[in-house]
């Protein structure tokens, strides 16, 4: 419990740091868009749930809640829920693989390299929901790769319960389902047909009943109404991440689209690209995808024979799942091709639980190891904080922010930072000033960039936007989905303590007789 504790602690912080004004390049859409939400009071409690992500708001308005105790604003919030979420995946990952490499400093330096995977440090960086679903599928899985051998219907009952929390962060936890049912069927030795078919039921049992008590206590703690709201969570998410016919599925089948998709995944994960490939590639991203698809088919022919000879289901269940999971996943193409990179996050994962079983199972050079293990860690910080400085160097400043459409220096962040980190500057710099006046112009893409509106409304809530008749925005702000406060520059009663961007300082004086 020490060494766990420890680790959390570790990862808690680790994650404040990475998500900290400083490194932040930008927002992710999704995230900012909820930020937007409580900020403006449109997610209550009572609220009913976006289908593809059940219960995220609602755990982000709690951390929103415990950070406000504390002087924190709506986006340390949501870095408080992700730190804390991302302190129990570590922990759960470091402690499984302490015990299986039966090393405190193997489990802790494997871990290390598991987090520090660029999909991971990427959640960080732009304060993603995801952990919200990895953090219960890594207990999950603690509990597949520790009770092996001796699996109980209270094990069975715990994993269908973590997957059931994993699915109300995002259906992205479902598949989670595949180990946990796996193990629950193959686990032991001298168990019964009977014995190994229950226990594999109980998983899917205990997952529905998890689900169906987070309604019930939902329903009891608002006014929402239960057969309603049965509705929205079983239906098909939106968007939905497979074909919706058989004529698509063929398609998928027949077109290579499987090898493209994983392609992409490889590519993204392995340049540390985000949105953008960053590095020409010397192959194309379908002959990627087979060479991937090809490796991890002998990763599974390998651990096939592993666990014949040592009767051991582990790593057939680990690199099984790995290969059914990516096949899965490889049958839908993102419209965003950068997409893949989130949608193959449960590959760093495996492979290092698959790591941690070879690593106790042979004994390997110590010192070798773990300089290795150290040398890998560090390297993937550096790439990654490497990505986020050179995002944050694009945000050139031009003048005047009035033009239209923005350029694109101007659409993610301003002078060198990203939205957080400029409006959290402004209210450091100046911590006498009472409101922050603007031009409504300064936020052009306002009406689609919740990356902008959310850190906006979280870090500066008393700002002020004017209007000027002469420089219309792309949208009126009165049809923004999370509107910012604005009014007519000739209209606005600004008090004395009120900071003035340079914008609206000279449309100010414009309006002056």
């Amino acid at each position: 419990m020490v060494f766990a504790a420890r680790a959390g602690l570790f990862a808690l912080v680790f994650s404040w740091v990475l998500s900290s004004p400083g490194l932040v390049p930008l927002i992710n859409w999704d995230s900012g868009s909820y930020i937007a939400l409580i900020a403006t009071g449109g997610l209550p409690w009572s609220s009913y749930p976006w289908n593809a992500h059940i219960a995220v708001g609602q755990e982000f308005l709690i951390g929103t809640w415990v950070a406000r105790l504390f002087g924190g604003t709506i986006i340390d919030g949501f870095r408080l829920t992700s730190a804390v979420a991302f302190a129990v995946a570590f922990a759960a990952i470091a402690d499984t693989l302490r015990v299986v490499t039966r090393s405190r400093i193997h489990g802790a330096l494997l871990a290390l390299a598991w987090a520090t995977a660029w999909v991971n440090l990427h959640y960080h960086l732009l304060i993603e929901d995801n952990w919200l679903v990895l953090a219960p599928a890594a207990l999950a899985l603690r509990l597949c790769v520790l009770h092996a051998s001796d699996w109980r219907p209270r094990h069975s009952l715990s994993c269908g319960l973590f997957v059931a929390a994993a699915f109300l962060g995002s259906w992205q936890g479902v598949p989670y389902l595949a180990p946990t049912m796996l193990t629950a069927a193959l686990a032991g030795s001298n168990r019964r047909l009977f014995v190994r078919g229950r226990d594999a039921a109980i998983v899917p049992a205990a997952f529905l009943v998890g689900v169906l008590l987070w309604m019930l206590f939902f329903v009891a703690t608002s006014d929402l109404n239960l057969k309603r709201l049965l509705a929205v969570v079983f239906s098909r998410p939106q968007p939905s991440a497979l074909p919706e016919t058989f004529a698509q599925f063929k398609a998928i089948l027949t077109g290579g689209v499987i090898f493209d998709v994983l392609g992409t995944g490889v590519a993204y994960h392995t340049t540390f690209s985000a949105y953008k490939l960053s590095t020409t590639l010397p192959l194309s991203l379908s002959a990627l995808g087979k060479i991937a698809l090809g490796v991890q088919g002998a990763l599974f022919a390998a651990c096939s024979y592993w666990t014949w000879r040592r009767r051991d289901i582990r790593p057939f269940m680990l690199s099984g799942v790995l290969l059914l999971l990516t096949l899965v996943v490889s049958l839908y193409k993102d419209e965003a091709a950068y997409a893949e990179l989130k949608r193959f996050d449960f590959v760093p994962l495996f492979l290092v639980l698959l790591a941690g079983c070879a690593l106790g199972a042979r004994k390997m050079p110590s010192r070798a190891v773990i300089a290795g293990l150290i040398l890998l860690a560090v390297a993937q910080t550096a790439l990654g904080v490497r990505w986020a400085l050179r995002e944050k160097a694009t945000y050139v400043t031009t003048r005047p922010w009035a033009q239209m459409p923005p350029p694109p220096t101007q659409v993610y962040g301003r002078e060198g930072q990203s939205w957080f980190g400029y409006f959290r500057g402004l209210r450091r710099a100046h911590p006498q000033a009472c409101t922050f006046v603007f031009v409504v112009t300064e936020f052009n893409s306002g009406f689609w960039n919740f990356d902008m509106v959310g850190a906006l409304l979280s870090e500066l809530p008393d700002h002020l936007a004017l209007e000027h008749p002469g420089h219309v925005p792309q949208r009126p702000v009165d049809t923004w989905r999370y509107r910012i406060k604005h009014a007519p520059a000739d209209k606005a009663q600004l008090p004395a303590c009120a900071w003035l961007s340079d914008d609206a300082r000279k449309l100010l004086q414009l309006q002056r007789p």
